[in-house]
């Protein structure tokens, strides 16, 4: 599958994708919404890509004025393309490559938004994951989670507050706001 960027000062741009299944890149249409979605807000903020396989939605979030994108994937062939990628654009000094594990990654404290779209192998942790990103982000943060459009993200409400869910063919976008603690 070609992957572009498909909005911002790269758009148009080809990224390198990975051959096979290891990855499942966010479709062209959910992530050109998303950024629709967060579009006041994306300019000047700092963004994190959990999960980022080939970088599209990070590369998405630094082509429409991101001022810092971390890039947190750990599979090694994931994060060789995701580095071709960082290549390919005139981004450098405006991202952090953080290879390692999204469900231990403890530098996630300053982001006003987390992206994260888990191998469908991963969705059964989503709670788990919701807990650990309630321990390390920040009070404001916006958090958003690609699922399929049947996943059940009630457990995910004992730490975060679920502001909307949008659905986009067989995937849907969930936003959460941190519970304030006390």
């Amino acid at each position: 599958m070609a992957l572009r960027i498909v909005g911002g000062s790269y758009r148009g741009r080809r990224l390198y994708s990975l051959p096979g299944r290891a990855t499942r890149p966010t479709p062209e249409m959910v992530r050109e919404a998303l950024f629709n979605i967060l579009s006041g807000g994306i300019a000047g903020s700092r963004f994190t890509d959990l999960f980022a396989g080939t970088g599209a939605v990070g590369l998405e979030a630094l082509s429409r004025g991101a001022a810092r994108v971390t890039f947190v994937e750990k599979s090694s062939g994931a994060l060789k393309v995701l580095a071709k990628n960082l290549a390919l654009l005139d981004c450098e000094g405006r991202y952090r490559l953080r290879p390692g594990d999204a469900f231990t990654c403890k530098r996630v404290g300053e982001e006003e938004y987390i992206f994260a779209a888990p191998p469908y192998a991963e969705m059964h942790r989503m709670g788990q994951l919701a807990q650990h990103l309630a321990r390390y982000a920040s009070p404001d943060v916006c958090w958003i989670l690609q699922h399929p459009k049947a996943f059940d993200i009630s457990g995910i409400a004992r730490t975060w507050e679920l502001l909307d869910t949008r659905v986009y063919g067989s995937n849907a976008l969930s936003f959460f706001l941190k519970l304030k603690e006390g």
